[in-house]
């Protein structure tokens, strides 16, 4: 019997081996506990979450570290508005970033809410010297990790994680820890409401861009890339971080939801010939036009070398939404896609987005009922 995966973190292992990829690396499953996911892929939809940016305010892309990314000249920002799932107690925030040349000093690439000018909840920024830190804001104070320095401004992509879990607030510069971190038992301070001009929105690119005149004279903006920003709702440990960084150009593999036809499967093997309808299903954030058909591919859990290639794929919205989504049948070539009861499936392939392309991934269940092979 061929080994079966009944969890999608365990069909994850798969999506290294599945497809081809535009570039020599592979991409990497993205770690558990995301909370949002803004690719800047040519759009400032949360991809993974339903954070999704304002478009009312200006942003320009430019060639990303993967595909596509933010572009900042000073002006644009991306501002999502306040959340209560991008307010965990404990955090992990991270990016590509890209700039030649120091920004300026205490110029912000990521900032949850604002008091004034003075602080954030937590934010990735160029801090005091105009290098590059995290911090958090507890309420009474700003406790900053390590600083990075400002070599890190080079003209060159960068991978860099900001971590808090409670007892200490930690930074990563391409998938190694800067220093010990700064230890520190507290809370991240939630709800701004000091001040004069503050805000609990999330911003890309700036600090309370809203805040202007005498309470808040100096220029925050960042001045550069961003790529790939996320929010984790735990402190990602330096592995992972690490495997995000080695992925490069190939990034995280991009999770899609699939449905699999059950309708025809009950009671019977899958033999020689036969097809699985599955429909992939588009969001506002993934869309299901610009996938490459000739890049799909079917696979029982557990056996990457006998796929599925789609047969024939045709658009139609299947759940409702109005958004379009791929309906493909995979043809059966062999009679070897069997399994006892239930075979869990793992849809992969390519799609095209500003930039280049992306891999994406979706796993469904087949059940065959209780009269399955004995």
């Amino acid at each position: 019997m061929k080994l079966k995966f009944t969890a999608l973190g365990q069909l994850l292992l798969l999506i290294g081996l599945a497809v081809p990829h535009a570039c020599s690396q592979m991409c990497v499953p993205p770690p558990q506990g995301m909370i949002s996911w803004w690719t800047g892929d040519g759009t400032t939809l949360d991809y993974f979450g339903r954070n999704d940016g304002l478009t009312t305010f200006p942003v320009a892309y430019a060639a990303g570290e993967v595909a596509d990314a933010f572009s900042f000249s000073g002006s644009q920002f991306v501002q999502v508005p306040r959340s209560a799932s991008l307010e965990p107690a404990q955090i992990t925030v991270d990016a590509w970033v890209n700039a030649a040349g120091s920004p300026g000093l205490t110029r912000y690439i990521v900032s949850k809410g604002a008091v004034d000018e003075l602080e954030s909840s937590y934010a990735l920024y160029t801090g005091a010297l105009g290098g590059l830190q995290f911090y958090i804001f507890d309420g009474t104070a700003v406790r900053l990790s390590p600083d990075a320095g400002t070599g890190v401004w080079d003209g060159k992509w960068h991978h860099v994680a900001g971590t808090f879990d409670g007892t200490a607030v930690r930074l990563f510069l391409d998938g190694s820890e800067v220093g010990t971190g700064t230890p520190i038992v507290t809370t991240i301070a939630y709800g701004l409401s000091a001040g004069t001009e503050f805000t609990n929105d999330l911003f890309i690119g700036d600090f309370n861009p809203n805040c202007t005149g005498t309470i808040c004279p100096d220029d925050l903006h960042f001045i550069g890339e961003v790529d790939e920003v996320e929010i984790f709702e735990r402190a990602l440990p330096q592995e992972k971080i690490a495997r995000i960084f080695a992925a490069g150009q190939a990034g995280k593999c991009l999770p899609v939801k699939v449905d699999v036809d059950r309708s025809s499967h009950d009671d019977r093997d899958w033999h020689s010939d036969d097809s699985v309808t599955v429909a992939i299903l588009g969001s506002a954030a993934f869309d299901a036009g610009e996938i490459i058909q000739h890049t799909l591919r079917l696979f029982p859990a557990g056996d990457r070398h006998h796929h599925a290639r789609a047969h024939d794929c045709r658009l139609k919205d299947v759940n409702d939404d109005t958004i379009p989504d791929l309906v493909c049948r995979f043809r059966i070539e062999d009679g070897r896609h069997r399994d006892d009861d239930d075979t869990t499936v793992l849809v992969t392939g390519q799609v095209s987005v500003p930039g280049g392309r992306r891999t994406f991934f979706g796993a469904d269940s087949i059940d065959r009922g209780p009269h399955g092979n004995d």
